[in-house]
């Protein structure tokens, strides 16, 4: 078994005290630059590993961060939060702190004792968490803008969804349809707002009937456009979704009425999840890159923790990513 160096060990070799050592490596002033040089290098060389559990029982911290997701067993088949966690744990670990996943059923458990703070997803409208965690004076970071004043890392869905529209309108889509996710997530409500905004920079109808909502899986997509399209004649030539999961229900359900995608109807997702490029026919769909919010949450959240100054929020860029499941709009077909 490889010897296991401590703070004491790389002290004796740079012939400094502990303490210089730990302020060197904590990244504290009051050490030369020099000597700091000097301590990583034989932490570097020696293997040196933080205990955190001992430095956590010193200074009265657990020097984890908490990823709050919903209370689902299927939440990591979702590889948006799978991207989030690994570009959290890739700054956490790099930083000395461990990550821990919340569920929001379990989510008392961790306030008093358990994280330092908090990395919060789908959070809702008026989310009674916030409050919460602001009681237990827990800091946290949201992925997704909630207001002005929470911390939080964002995207630009409005560009995202300007850039999708366009490009529909470009292949001659008049009627573009919306299948939403619920609503009573942020992330659900933002892109329904940008898609109002995107249709009325077209000069574009907002028709009511064109719009369905259902939950955010693959099932739900593909009843929310099997039950607009029984009900509706004239129906869209195109197809805004929410989600790539709900993206890849909707092909579904059109293949269900006879439809081809994208001769018939075409779809648009948002994501561009990792199997997006896989189904078929491949989607079309608004790129967020995920795992870099990960990492900019983590940074944002740990600078807070250590009392450094850190940015209120930040944006991040999207992009639209064109496959085959877009093509020049097809009134042809009656449906029924």
């Amino acid at each position: 078994m490889h010897k296991r160096y401590t703070v004491q060990d790389i002290a004796k070799r740079a012939g400094v005290t502990a303490a210089t050592v730990s302020m060197a490596l904590n990244n504290k002033q009051g050490v030369s630059a020099e000597t700091k040089q000097r301590i990583v290098r034989i932490a570097n060389e020696l293997g040196y590993i933080p205990n955190i559990s001992a430095r956590a029982l010193v200074q009265q911290r657990t020097y984890t961060l908490g990823l709050f997701i919903p209370s689902s067993p299927s939440a990591f088949l979702d590889s948006y939060f799978s991207n989030i966690l690994r570009g959290i744990t890739e700054v956490a670990t790099k930083a000395g702190y461990l990550v821990s996943i919340v569920y929001e059923d379990s989510v008392h458990e961790h306030l008093t004792y358990r994280v330092d703070g908090l990395i919060l997803t789908e959070l809702k409208g008026r989310d009674p968490y916030v409050d919460l965690f602001r009681k237990f004076k827990i800091p946290f970071v949201s992925m997704g803008k909630v207001n002005d004043t929470l911390p939080s890392v964002d995207i630009d869905t409005q560009g995202g969804i300007m850039q999708a529209v366009k490009y529909l309108v470009s292949l001659g889509h008049r009627k573009i349809g919306f299948i939403a996710g619920p609503p009573k997530y942020h992330y659900v409500v933002n892109r329904y707002r940008s898609f109002k905004k995107a249709l009325h920079a077209h000069g574009l109808p907002l028709e009511a009937d064109w719009m369905s909502v259902a939950p955010n899986s693959r099932a739900g997509g593909r009843q929310a456009v099997v039950r607009l399209l029984k009900r509706v004649r004239g129906a869209p030539t195109a197809f805004l979704v929410c989600t790539d999961l709900m993206t890849v229900g909707v092909i579904d359900g059109l293949k269900d009425l006879g439809l081809d995608v994208p001769h018939d109807v075409s779809v648009i997702g948002f994501d561009d999840a990792p199997y997006a490029e896989l189904v078929q026919p491949p989607l079309t769909t608004i790129r967020q890159d995920v795992y870099l919010s990960g990492k900019y949450a983590a940074r944002m959240l740990i600078d807070t923790l250590e009392g450094k100054q850190s940015t209120v929020s930040v944006t991040l860029p999207v992009r639209l990513v064109r496959r085959k499941s877009t093509s020049t709009a097809n009134d042809s077909k009656i449906y029924t």
